[in-house]
């Protein structure tokens, strides 16, 4: 089964999309995967805001260690 996650920047006006197999990821590896799509230089340092776009609800963060 493959799943889609939408995301954006705050500075970004629409949404991209990361594809994965299965029905759930973790937030270290969708982190991953949003850096392979925009092609960050910088890696996985920056903080990672999760909220339903649609509803505002489960807001938390993560940040890796570095």
């Amino acid at each position: 089964m493959s799943s889609t996650i939408r995301f954006k920047f705050k500075s970004a006006k629409d949404f991209e999309v990361v594809n994965f197999n299965g029905m759930g990821l973790r937030l270290f590896d969708l982190k991953r995967m949003v850096v392979e799509k925009r092609q960050m230089n910088k890696g996985l340092d920056f903080e990672l805001q999760v909220i339903n776009a649609i509803s505002s609800e489960g807001e938390f963060f993560f940040k890796s260690e570095p």
